[in-house]
Order: structure tokens, then sequence, then C-alpha cells
């Protein structure tokens, strides 16, 4: 359980950095959660949000934890990724 409560506060941490992304002025790279967010910016990344807990839940319920941990390290990487771009978006 421990490694699906880190994937949702991974999820928590994406969607926070990509709004602080977008509200400096950066945009959104993936173009699935890109066409979402033309429903709107919250929106579209909670409907994105919602998709990554509803596969994340199915690998906990059909017992794949390899598949949460990897989408852990993914998540991470992205996140790592979304705060260079803030720090970059800062200092520009």
């Amino acid at each position: 359980m421990k490694v699906f409560s880190l994937f949702i506060l991974l999820q928590l941490a994406d969607f926070a950095t990509t709004v602080k992304v977008i509200s400096l002025g950066g945009a959104e790279e993936n173009p699935i959660v890109g066409h979402l967010m033309g429903f709107g910016v919250y929106e579209g990344l909670a409907a994105a949000k919602l998709i990554a807990l509803a596969f994340g839940g199915l690998a906990l319920f059909s017992g794949r934890y390899g598949g949460l941990r990897k989408m852990n390290v993914i998540f991470a990487a992205i996140i790592a990724w979304n705060l260079s771009i803030i720090g970059r978006l800062m200092l520009a």
C-alpha cells in the first residue's frame, strides 16, 4: 500500500508543478494532457490525474506492484523535469 500512497503523492506533486509551469508561461508537453486541457487547464489536468489514478488503482488491485514502482519512477522524473523548468522560467 505504501507504493500506491507514494503514487498518489506523486500525482499531486505533478499536478502542482504543472500548474506552476503553466502559470509562469510554460506549456504542457504531453499531447494527451494538452488535448484534455482544451476543456480548461485545471479541468484537463484533473482529468489526466484521475486517469492516472485509475491505472494506478488497477495495478494495485491486480497485484502489479512492479508496475506501480515503475510509474513512480517515471512520475518522479517528470516532477524533477517540471522543477527544472520552473527554475529556468523563474530565472528568465
